[in-house]
């Protein structure tokens, strides 16, 4: 038996009791079995090829448990973004946390917890929840139904428009073990309903865990949702996130990701636009030093007529770092007037750093506007003597080329107090630049 099944096998033993709801409880017991059945990926499947488990496989992690914390309202002042006014969700260890949270009190906007939810509430969810994992590459999925007992469940109401942004706050704490934290997100917006909202991944110290988070968005007719995620884990974390994304007539999701954090982290993302004259895009940027090593999967599936997509990821890597790209546009037959883009850049910093990008094309339809490419580079030369004939040191040379490729991500944000916020912690993560930002 390979080490790592056996670490699915010792997480799901180790999950603790059932739910209480009986239809709940019999696809848990489905996900577990076929988790216990198939362990986690490998690089023999295709879409983990570039990605090895083995760091998980040497940590002996232990199902995280509500056990409390020590924190006060002023713990949180760090994580604040100036002139930007949220609600707020905070999850610590991944439990919904309530006294340090701020909650919206409004009908049109209802935020409660997976955890705290009662029967009626959660059979809204049940399709939802019930969504069936079965492909080996999707084991983590498969593993977070098995075992999540918390998350975000969030309902916008038809028409309604949510005067601030919601926040959620997943924060690792250090314990003696290194724990696996399991998380289920799902969000459902009416028609013509809008929704900003943030998903920020942070530690406190350096601990060693599992944060495996599974998104679930539904956008009804002529809804949008604006998503950003600020990825800032431990140097000892690994972060496994799947978002799932049903799109239905005239919606919209645009999505931005930063990848600064963590030392393994693979996201995936699947857009399915099913409704006709849908629209997504979907931007990230990483940013990596040391050995850390960050996957990004993209895929668009086009289901129905004149729906609109857009892929944009670009990627900082130094020292010994390793960044993983793969999208992939699928026009479905029928799916006649797509109009979809997939773009990937990237920069090397070291010999020694890597990236494994694929952009992929798969068409079953006429009549469509389909494009992909992707590049891989250093800096340029001429661009940097210019900066130093200017009389600009070329370290400082080098941080101003680099930030300037990072902002045409980060400029998509379109709060300006938020772009100032997050282009700071991209700078100040940058190689050369993290002592004069701490």
């Amino acid at each position: 038996m390979r080490q790592r099944d056996s670490l699915a096998r010792r997480l799901i033993e180790q999950a603790g009791a059932e739910v209480g709801v009986d239809w709940w409880d019999s696809v848990r017991r489905d996900h577990a079995q076929r988790v216990a059945d198939t362990g986690l990926p490998s690089r023999r499947q295709e879409n983990w090829r570039y990605t090895s488990l083995a760091r998980l496989d040497k940590q002996e992690l232990e199902p995280a448990r509500n056990r409390g914390h020590a924190l006060q309202a002023e713990d949180m002042a760090p994580f604040g973004i100036p002139d930007w006014p949220a609600e707020r969700m905070v999850f610590i260890n991944g439990f919904f946390v309530p006294e340090l949270s701020c909650l919206p009190d409004s009908m049109d906007l209802r935020v409660t917890s997976l955890r705290s939810v009662d029967d009626p509430q959660l059979e809204g969810f049940r399709p939802l929840l019930e969504r069936q994992f079965q492909s080996p590459e999707s084991a983590f999925a498969a593993l977070n139904t098995a075992i999540a007992v918390d998350g975000a469940l969030i309902e916008v109401a038809a028409g309604a428009q949510p005067e601030h942004p919601l926040e959620c706050i997943y924060l690792t704490l250090p314990e003696e073990q290194a724990l696996a934290c399991h998380l289920r997100n799902m969000i459902i917006l009416g028609e013509g309903a809008r929704l900003s909202l943030m998903e920020r991944f942070v530690s406190m110290g350096e601990p060693s865990y599992l944060s495996n988070c599974v998104n679930q968005f539904r956008l009804s007719e002529g809804a949008r949702l604006t998503h950003v995620r600020l990825q800032q884990e431990s140097s000892a974390g690994s972060l496994i996130t799947r978002t799932d994304v049903e799109q239905s007539e005239r919606s919209h999701y645009e999505y931005c990701g930063i990848d600064l954090g963590g030392n393994l982290v693979r996201h995936d993302i699947n857009v399915s636009l099913e409704g006709s004259d849908s629209a997504a895009s979907v931007a990230g940027l990483y940013a990596l030093d040391g050995e850390r090593h960050v996957d990004n999967h993209v895929r668009m599936d086009h289901r129905s007529r004149d729906a609109r997509s857009e892929t944009f990821f670009k990627g900082v890597m130094d020292d010994r770092s390793r960044a993983v790209f793969n999208g992939k546009v699928v026009v479905q037959p029928g799916a006649d007037g797509t109009d979809a883009s997939q773009t990937n850049r990237n920069l090397l910093l070291s010999r020694q750093a890597e990236v494994d990008t694929k952009p992929e094309l798969e068409i079953y339809a006429d009549d469509v506007k389909c494009a992909h490419g992707a590049t891989v580079g250093q800096l340029d030369e001429d661009q940097m003597f210019y900066l130093r004939s200017r009389g600009i040191s070329q370290d400082d040379a080098r941080v101003l080329l680099i930030y300037a490729f990072c902002r045409q991500v980060v400029d998509r944000l379109e709060s300006e107090s938020l772009r100032d916020y997050v282009a700071g912690q991209v700078l100040g993560h940058l190689p050369g630049n993290q002592e004069e930002t701490e």
